[in-house]
């Protein structure tokens, strides 16, 4: 029944949201709700359609959030709650019609864009085996080695040189020449390759989407976005057959794999049910995880303790996922999570409230922006962080901390 609930309340947002961008009138709530409908809202019409997956063993962790009826009560009403929260803010909240003849940058901060989009191919290039970075994934299978321990520094490097040719897709606009497309798309595709991971992929159908808004052939931009999209499923096909798994699966496996991949309901979900119904903590503390996410690039050598310094919150759900172990996980792969279930697994039930005043005062911030080429930004990290949990894309949120100072931050004088 909470399905069809999230699904009655979605459509409203969604259509306006939808229109408003095809139309070019934008805000914070129009350009981050599909990206919320996509990880939350969708699994709710797949679960209608197609029923609801049967994970793996190792998740089983995954089925019993999803059989519980007070989890899945609790899960509809904040979802619920979030949704009715969208669609008032679609319907009052005021739109700026884009203008791409001010998306500009002077040429010192072009240079330095340039050169940190490089960044990762010097890396590679002086790490010690650069030739295991063209085996795709091949890196991430040599976890505890001094190779692993230089990717780590790759793998940064390869997040900063995707978003910076993200920003230089934005400014060099629609006078971008077919020569520096080629070039950034190249440099593109081998940040998605030495990085080794997904998060990477869906930078490829981004970088098209921006093209949409500076072309005045919207059906040709559309065709590439389409096909760029085909790319990305291709990659992530390869991803799965090729470096996640090992085995042929079945329709249901293939299933699971895309619902814990392309969903954030189950891991929000397993949070509930595991913090609030079972009362069991996935992390130490209250705020462990974000505390170890702003210390992100401090040396963990500087501690008198390992454990002093936070893991990645990611690795926390991982272990109380997979094996009921409560505390950091360190082994070389987690499941995929977002800044919402981090909250709950954080805070309990305060989480709830963080999380819709999260969204209240980030809206109520980027719209107050006078700089559109800000506003384009935060749409940015905002958007990311629906899809991954802040740690792995903390120096995006640093500079994006860096921003706010310097624009004079309060709270209280937003208008």
């Amino acid at each position: 029944m909470s399905d069809i609930v999230i699904i009655c309340l979605s459509i409203p947002p969604l259509f306006v949201s939808s229109w408003n961008i095809l139309k070019g009138r934008l805000n914070t709530v129009v350009v981050i709700y599909p990206v919320f409908f996509l990880f939350y809202v969708s699994p709710s019409f797949l679960n209608v359609i197609y029923g609801k997956p049967e994970y793996a063993s190792k998740f089983y962790n995954f089925n019993l959030a999803n059989d519980d009826s007070l989890t899945l009560l609790v899960y509809g009403i904040f979802i619920s709650s979030l949704l009715l929260f969208f669609t008032y803010k679609t319907f009052v909240s005021s739109k700026f019609k884009l203008d791409v003849s001010v998306m500009k940058v002077n040429s010192f901060v072009l240079r330095g864009l340039i050169l940190l989009s490089i960044s990762s191919l010097l890396l590679v290039f002086f790490s010690p085996n650069p030739e295991i970075y063209f085996d795709y994934g091949k890196i991430r299978s040599l976890y505890g080695t001094a190779d692993y321990d230089f990717y780590v520094y790759v793998s940064f490097a390869c997040v900063i040189s995707a978003f910076c040719i993200l920003l230089l897709r934005f400014f060099y606009g629609a006078n971008i020449s077919i020569f520096k497309s080629i070039l950034l798309l190249t440099i593109l595709t081998l940040d998605i390759v030495f990085n080794g991971k997904r998060l990477l992929m869906f930078f490829l159908p981004v970088y098209f989407m921006i093209g949409y808004f500076y072309s005045n052939k919207k059906k040709y931009e559309v065709i590439k976005v389409i096909l760029s999209f085909l790319l990305f499923i291709s990659f992530y096909s390869y991803y799965t057959d090729e470096v996640k798994f090992d085995i042929s699966k079945s329709e249901e496996e293939v299933y699971s794999n895309l619902r814990i991949d392309f969903g954030r309901d189950d891991v929000l979900k397993f949070a509930i049910y595991k913090t609030l119904i079972q009362g069991e903590s996935i992390v130490d503390y209250p705020g462990q995880t974000m505390v170890g996410a702003i210390m992100a690039y401090i040396p963990r050598s500087m501690f008198p303790h390992d454990e002093m310094k936070p893991y990645p919150y990611a690795q926390y759900l991982t272990n109380q996922l997979v094996y009921n172990e409560q505390g950091a996980g360190l082994r070389g792969w987690t499941v995929t999570t977002s800044f919402i279930d981090e909250f709950v697994s954080n805070f309990g039930w305060l989480g709830f409230l963080c999380v819709l005043l999260f969204y209240y005062k980030s809206f109520k911030y980027i719209d107050c922006l006078k700089s559109q080429n800000q506003r384009f930004y935060f749409y940015i990290v905002l958007a990311f962080l629906h899809v991954v949990h802040p740690h792995a894309i903390m120096p995006l949120l640093y500079f994006a901390l860096f921003l706010i100072v310097k624009n004079g931050f309060s709270f209280y004088k937003f208008k």
